[in-house]
């Protein structure tokens, strides 16, 4: 992973710890001081073995396997850590519920969330199979990230879907905190309401709005975004990351669509709401390039004055 990877990271650590601790929110894992110290801690032994003439060890370390599965696998938790707490402490803002727009919306553009869930309540072995496909959005980021592991030469397809999902995320949390919402599963009876397994639980989420919770539960990750859909968001990320190697392409096409559906159907989106995760994933394409390039042309500079200076 390389050092913008590592600075977003941080980013998001950062936002995470300081509206926590402004909530008085207690963070599920890691704080930013334990990212930075584990961070620093590492490279220090590298400095030191490095120091001490070591080099083979360091280049074995550094070119194998599990060197860079482990340092994916660490910064993946480290980013989770930071994304689900920023989630459930940004609702300090507890600014006004936004169904009512949302709704609007949507019925602008002629979607009727209540007769599609009816309709999906007469179809439970569909709805069942639609589930596992939602169910899917951990593991699909996870083997995205890790699948320069596996990948010939310098294309750096997990590096890159992962730093364009973290920003994502951010800029899903920002929106979030500016206009929130219960979820379109809100509008459905409660039996209909249980067939959106990932909609937003309104008792947790008026918990929070109101601060009476203040410790995450370990089996409460996720689940409080409504708008926008990153879902969504994360199928087009994974299809625009895997677009220049046909096999993974092709493995990631079926589950991105999927994860379109399956945003109405068990993530208790309104339309609006995809449309708004296609807009972020854009977005944070643009910005990530943007950021790569810019990376990129500090490098080229950097090495361009040293061959001057030699």
């Amino acid at each position: 992973m390389r050092r913008r990877t590592y600075i977003l990271l941080f980013m998001a650590t950062a936002v995470a710890t300081l509206v926590a601790r402004i909530n008085n929110f207690q963070l599920p894992i890691f704080e930013l001081q334990d990212g930075i110290f584990l961070y620093f801690t590492f490279n220090l032994v590298f400095k030191l073995m490095q120091i001490t003439k070591i080099y083979y060890i360091v280049n074995f370390i550094r070119k194998s396997v599990l060197f860079h599965f482990m340092e994916a696998l660490a910064i993946l938790v480290f980013a989770w850590s930071a994304t689900v707490n920023l989630s459930y402490s940004i609702q300090i803002f507890a600014l006004p519920l936004r169904d009512d727009v949302f709704l609007t919306v949507d019925r602008t553009l002629g979607f009727d969330y209540v007769l599609l869930m009816t309709w999906m309540s007469h179809h439970r072995s569909l709805s069942n199979v639609l589930s596992e496909v939602y169910n899917l959005f951990p593991p699909l980021i996870i083997l995205l990230t890790l699948s320069d592991l596996v990948l010939v030469g310098d294309m750096r397809v997990g590096e890159r879907f992962f730093t364009s999902a973290l920003i994502a995320f951010l800029l899903a949390f920002i929106i979030c905190a500016l206009l929130p919402a219960a979820g379109a599963a809100s509008l459905l009876d409660p039996e209909t309401a249980a067939l959106a397994t990932g909609a937003t639980p309104l008792d947790r989420l008026y918990a929070l709005r109101s601060g009476d919770a203040h410790q995450f539960g370990r089996g409460a990750a996720g689940g409080l975004v409504s708008f926008p859909s990153m879902h969504v968001a994360i199928a087009i990320l994974a299809l625009y990351a895997a677009r220049d190697v046909r096999w993974l392409f092709l493995c990631v096409l079926p589950i991105s669509l999927g994860f379109c559906v399956t945003a109405l159907t068990h993530g208790g989106h309104y339309l609006v709401d995809c449309f708004a995760g296609a807009a972020v994933a854009a977005a944070a394409i643009r910005l990530n390039n943007s950021f790569h390039a810019f990376s990129a042309l500090r490098l080229q500079t950097s090495r361009a004055y040293i061959r001057s200076e030699a």
